[in-house]
C-alpha cells in the first residue's frame, strides 16, 4: 500500500514498493502532476492499475478495482476552487469542504494522529513509515500553489 497525506497545501507521499509480498529494491514515485488541468494525482494501492488510470484520458479511464485509489488534488484558480477528489472501485466523490488535513493509505491512522499532534504532511509520512510495514522509502511532495 502506502501513505499519502495532506496538510496545506502540500502532498506527501513515501516511494515503497512491494510486489507479491516482496520488497522491490526501487522507489516510485507516486505523485504526478498535470500542469494544464492543475492538478496533482496520487497513486494508492495497485501502483500498475493508478497508473493506467492517471495516464488515460479523462473519458476512457479504466475501472479502479478494490485494491486500487487514486486522489486529485485541484489547484484553485480564477474559475474554480481548490478541491480533493477520491476515484475508487465505487466511483468519484469530492471531499467538501476542503479539509485543512487528510491521509490515505495503509499508514493513514498513523499519519491523521501525527497531523492532529501539528504535524506536517511530509513529517505524517515519515513518521507512518516508523510503524506501517507498507510504507516507507524516501519522501515525496508537491505543492499545490506550484501548479499555478
Amino acid at each position: 500500500m502506502t501513505t499519502i497525506a495532506y496538510r496545506n497545501g502540500v502532498i506527501a507521499a513515501d516511494s515503497y514498493c512491494e510486489l507479491a509480498g516482496w520488497n522491490q529494491p526501487y522507489p516510485l514515485c507516486k505523485l504526478f502532476t498535470d500542469r494544464a488541468q492543475g492538478v496533482i494525482y496520487a497513486a494508492c494501492g495497485s501502483y500498475a492499475r493508478c497508473r493506467e488510470f492517471i495516464t488515460a484520458p479523462a473519458g476512457k479511464r479504466p475501472d479502479l478495482d478494490e485494491h486500487s485509489r487514486v486522489i486529485m488534488f485541484m489547484a484553485a484558480r480564477e474559475d474554480r476552487a481548490a478541491g480533493i477528489f477520491i476515484f475508487e472501485e465505487n466511483g468519484m466523490f469530492p471531499l467538501s469542504p476542503m479539509p485543512e488535513f487528510t491521509a490515505w493509505g495503509s499508514g493513514f491512522p498513523v499519519a491523521l494522529g501525527a497531523m492532529h499532534a501539528g504535524a506536517d504532511a511530509i513529517q505524517a509520512v515519515r513518521i507512518a513509515a516508523k510503524v506501517d510495514p507498507h510504507t516507507g522509502g524516501a519522501i515525496h511532495h508537491l505543492r499545490l500553489d506550484a501548479l499555478l
